[in-house]
């Protein structure tokens, strides 16, 4: 069932807007409702507005003083930000407001040819890309002069009443009444409901509520009783979880005076896909892709995203350790540390083995749904799947960082292969298929693992950088494998692997290319070269005696630093369990995690050693070999750290660096 309780969050907003803009013909409309509807946003941070008006005039209402606000000049949206506000640190949301508008051709796949101003409604949401998106919401001050009959005290007095609670029956039932009537009435939510085209027209006349339509429509309304799943379990409640008696006076009375009424507006059936789980183009699908191709990936990304939201929303994350917080798509790329802790990685290991999220596994009765595209928009994606070729690759970017970040990699790389994407967005990840290994080692061919691997990395690291170096790690292999004779022998497999064509070598290059065509920056780039070139370092590692594992990994950790060793080993594990090696147990991941345990007393007992815990610097060799200042000093500085860092505790001084950097340059 949708939370539609949850609207009433937005009763500040919706004030704040009036304040803003001195104007009450104001709806929210987009992301917004449809996440509070589905229960996995409390209040959200960025909302859009609609309504009528022509954007000059709307922003010459804003005082200057107390917000700041800005116009796009070619589409006339108004950017309202909080940065004056009296209440800055309370309320950080920040409104785009777009008023009603319709469009002409898009010629580029881009932008409209011509934007005309509109005063319906109806106009403006035929613009819009999927139904769940076209959701407009506002609040009115409304005295009803029915009052009694309307809103009932008891709610056996109205012939309309009936209840919905959650559960799959009272979704059907939702679905009927609004296919039948277009009207809902949820009464003790005062809450009004209208998704018939017709009476939308009527109901909203110049971005305004018209007062005699909507009195008529509540007389006329299916009315409904809302009971949320804590109140359907209550004892007040029967195992259907109708109610057994009123609610309390304070929750469903209508008082009948100026009281608020909230209004959901819906014209393309969004309530319905948001049941079904259903990403749905409005009107014709292939046209909505030809006015602007970024659909194409957004529908992917909703899919992705709001899936992994609703599996977070339904199966809450045990509480996390100091590194288990999320990254923050292109923010701080080394300050997001990401790993569990060893017992915490326990417990999701059990809950993953469900496939339904993190948290205790659901019942039969209680399945999750999750979204998927209709198969009439799938189908136009696919014919159109070409024109994302004149889209800005920022904008495409844009979307694959949010899915990495926000929702499942795995997920939009699977669909995008579904749709035929693959080659367009990730061609060197589209060449892996069928590049098949020893059957011994990898059973399935080079995409199929790096599939299975990002699978599970996704279930121990959230960093968008890891999961995009994982989608990478193997990428180098069909060329590595191509250059290999039908029988090579050791001699020739250990000339390749000392060369440009070993994947360590050539998957990095080979993502620097995919990735910066699709406007990804250096520094991001750099840090997923930097994992993919170093993924089979903890396997090293792990090869050699274990007296000597602390010191090499101490070398590591010096190097990269604890985060970054932290994700290195969850590469390590996914690799590992994407392999599905009949020869091994792909799960046994006990050597890794004592790595870890490994970095963390390293961490606290000694600290990262960098350059600057060096006994020299760049002084003492200039002076020592007289040399002038530039970057051979750094690569000499360098040189000596990574040999210091094997074995700190006897090399850390002086007089032994400086002999051994002298010792270097013979």
């Amino acid at each position: 069932m949708l939370h539609f309780d949850k609207l009433t969050n937005l009763t500040e907003n919706i004030q704040t807007l009036h304040k803003i803009f001195k104007e009450k013909k104001l709806f929210l409309v987009g992301g917004a409702i449809r996440n509070l509807l589905l229960g996995i946003e409390e209040q959200p941070s960025d909302l859009d507005v609609t309504g009528v008006g022509h954007p000059d005039d709307l922003r010459n209402k804003i005082d200057k003083e107390k917000y700041s606000a800005f116009r796009t000049e070619k589409y006339g949206t108004i950017t309202v930000i909080p940065e004056k506000w009296e209440n800055k640190e309370k309320n950080k949301t920040q409104y785009e407001l777009t008023p009603f508008r319709s469009e002409d051709d898009y010629t580029d796949n881009r932008h409209p040819d011509t934007i005309q101003r509109s005063d319906n409604l109806i106009d403006d949401s035929k613009r819009r890309d999927f139904s769940i998106n076209s959701l407009y919401y506002t609040q009115i001050n409304f005295a009803s002069p029915n009052k009694v009959s309307q809103f009932p005290k008891d709610p056996g007095v109205s012939k309309h009443q009936t209840d919905i609670t959650p559960g799959s029956n009272d979704n059907e039932n939702l679905i009927k009444y609004l296919e039948k009537d277009g009207v809902l009435l949820f009464s003790n939510l005062k809450l009004l409901i209208v998704s018939n085209p017709n009476i939308i027209e009527k109901l909203i006349n110049q971005g305004e509520v018209n007062p005699a339509i909507l009195q008529y429509v509540l007389n006329t309304a299916k009315n409904i009783n809302f009971v949320t799943q804590s109140e359907a379990k209550s004892p007040a409640t029967d195992t259907m979880g109708s109610s057994a008696k009123p609610q309390n006076d304070n929750e469903v009375r209508w008082k009948g005076e100026n009281d608020t009424l909230q209004i959901l507006i819906d014209p393309n059936q969004g309530l319905q896909d948001l049941i079904k789980k259903k990403i749905t183009a409005i009107g014709n699908a292939e046209k909505r892709f030809e006015e602007d191709a970024l659909r194409i990936i957004r529908a992917i990304r909703f899919t992705s995203v709001l899936n992994q939201q609703l599996k977070n929303q339904s199966h809450p994350t045990p509480n996390p350790s100091p590194y288990s917080l999320p990254p923050v798509a292109g923010e701080g790329l080394n300050t997001h540390p990401t790993s569990l802790s060893s017992k915490e990685r326990e417990v999701k290991s059990e809950v993953w083995k469900g496939e339904v999220g993190w948290g205790v596994k659901k019942s039969k009765a209680e399945k999750l749904t999750l979204f998927d595209i209709d198969k009439t928009t799938r189908l136009a994606m696919k014919n159109k799947k070409d024109l994302i070729n004149n889209i800005a690759k920022e904008r495409i970017k844009d979307e694959i960082t949010k899915s990495f970040a926000k929702g499942s990699g795995f997920v939009f790389t699977a669909l995008a292969d579904e749709l035929g994407l693959l080659p367009l967005l990730f061609p060197a990840l589209y060449n892996t298929k069928n590049n098949h290994q020893p059957v011994r080692y990898h059973p399935f061919d080079t995409y199929a693992h790096t599939l299975l691997t990002l699978y599970h990395l996704e279930k121990i690291n959230s960093n968008y950088l890891v999961r995009l170096a994982m989608l990478y790690h193997d990428v180098g292999k069909p060329e590595q494998y191509a250059a290999y004779s039908p029988n090579p022998d050791k001699n020739e497999i250990r000339t390749i692997l000392g060369g440009e064509l070993n994947h360590r070598v050539s998957s990095p290059k080979l993502a620097k290319q995919d990735l910066g065509t699709l406007g990804f920056s250096k520094k991001e780039i750099q840090e997923i070269m930097r994992y993919i070139a170093e993924h089979h370092t903890p396997g090293e590692i792990l090869m050699a005696r274990k007296s000597n594992r602390t010191k090499k990994l101490r070398k590591l950790y010096s190097d990269w630093g604890f985060e970054r060793v932290n994700n290195l080993l969850d590469i390590t594990i996914a690799d590992r369990q994407g392999q599905y090696n009949p020869l091994q147990n792909s799960n046994d991941i006990t050597d890794v995690e004592e790595l870890r345990t490994i970095l963390k007393e390293l961490k606290d007992k000694e600290g990262q050693f960098t350059t600057k815990n060096l006994a020299i610097n760049g002084q003492d060799i200039m002076k020592t070999f007289t040399l002038p200042a530039g970057p051979q000093i750094g690569e000499l500085l360098h040189k000596a750290f990574l040999w210091v860092a094997n074995n700190i505790a006897e090399r850390n001084n002086k007089k032994t660096i400086l002999s051994y950097l002298k010792n270097l340059k013979k």
